[in-house]
């Protein structure tokens, strides 16, 4: 790859040093410097577009990558996606600061939103928080000014999706930030419109506001409805996560019935190993505790304890906590409780 926008000699050397490294952690050591100078050799091929830095082919190749993501983010490690992403993220950032014309600043834009978006995702399933928020202000920056507003919905609604599995997060700032992203989704039928009104939903369930709480969720079910039907992947993992919101919000609200006819749909659309599942299970398991809370603790704890990766995994831990929530006042004492309590507890 040529030096084509970058600031001088020192900045291109840490950069490919960076990409380097990443590609080393991706697929190995061995591998890392051919799959440099084949992305070096491919780059040089295209044309860049008039008065830009990048090609067409450059920003098409960058938006297939965030679909590779976003498959591995489900079941790979963090580390693993968040090497991969900085490889791509690292190419494209010389060019996010050169003068583009708007055209190719809006793409240019859209595409790092959307790796940028899985970044702060990673670093928040690391538990680095502050890298996170840090990333999580970058994804809103860009997709704003991509001029795609399903984009701004969206990063706003996966910030609120993480954050809202940390007990420490303040909920009215939450809830603000859902409420920017139903806002940005506007009135147009979309999977950014229904999960920006799912996901004030589910903040409205953890505040205890009921009502407010099954009406919103209403409404994303509504306007799922009024979408035009499509059978790729994304539109399956869509459905699946709709599904999702519906069992949060129907079992913190108490409504038994919807709550298990989502939890069966949520199971049978996840893909099989996916964390999701485990967050499914563990809506369940809260249903239970509310009237048996011995065998909804136990059920938590067994879901904790078959998968080695699930109490590193903040959004499985935040659904675990979930049962202790439901547990009536006498049972927050119990051994059982205590364990899950210690185990789900968000370190400092």
């Amino acid at each position: 790859m040529t030096q084509t926008g970058l600031t001088g000699g020192e900045d291109f050397m840490e950069r490919r040093r960076l990409m380097q490294d990443s590609a080393k952690l991706a697929v190995g050591a061995a591998a890392a410097p051919v799959l440099m100078a084949l992305t070096d050799a491919w780059q040089a091929s295209t044309k860049p577009l008039p008065g830009a830095t990048v090609s067409e082919s450059m920003i098409d190749d960058w938006e297939n990558a965030a679909d590779v993501h976003h498959r591995n983010f489900i079941v790979d490690p963090p580390e693993v996606v968040l090497a991969a992403l900085a490889i791509d993220f690292a190419d494209m950032a010389p060019h996010l600061r050169r003068s583009q014309p708007l055209s190719v600043t809006r793409a240019l834009n859209h595409v790092a939103a959307r790796h940028a978006h899985w970044i702060a995702g990673g670093w928040f399933f690391m538990g680095a928080r502050r890298e996170a928020t840090r990333w999580w202000a970058r994804v809103r920056e860009l997709a704003d000014t991509s001029g795609d507003n399903e984009m701004a919905a969206t990063a706003r609604s996966w910030e609120v999706n993480c954050r809202i599995s940390d007990p420490r997060e303040n909920l009215v700032e939450l809830l603000t930030l859902a409420e920017d992203a139903c806002r940005a989704g506007g009135e147009r039928p979309s999977m950014a419109l229904v999960r920006a009104i799912a996901t004030q939903a589910q903040v409205l369930a953890l505040m205890g506001r009921d009502t407010d709480a099954v009406t919103m969720i209403r409404k994303a079910e509504a306007v799922f409805e009024r979408m035009p039907s499509a059978h790729t992947w994304r539109a399956v993992r869509e459905e699946g996560n709709l599904h999702f919101f519906r069992s949060f919000v129907y079992t913190l609200t108490q409504r038994h019935n919807q709550a298990a006819e989502a939890q069966e749909w949520g199971e049978r659309q996840s893909i099989p190993g996916e964390y999701r599942i485990r967050q499914v299970r563990l809506h369940r398991a809260a249903a239970v505790a509310r009237h048996e809370p011995e065998e909804g603790i136990s059920q938590a704890l067994r879901i904790l304890e078959d998968h080695s990766d699930a109490r590193q995994n903040p959004l499985v831990n935040g659904s675990a906590r979930l049962v202790l929530t439901t547990l009536p006042d006498k049972a927050r004492a119990l051994p059982a409780a205590q364990e899950l309590r210690a185990l789900t507890a968000v370190s400092t």
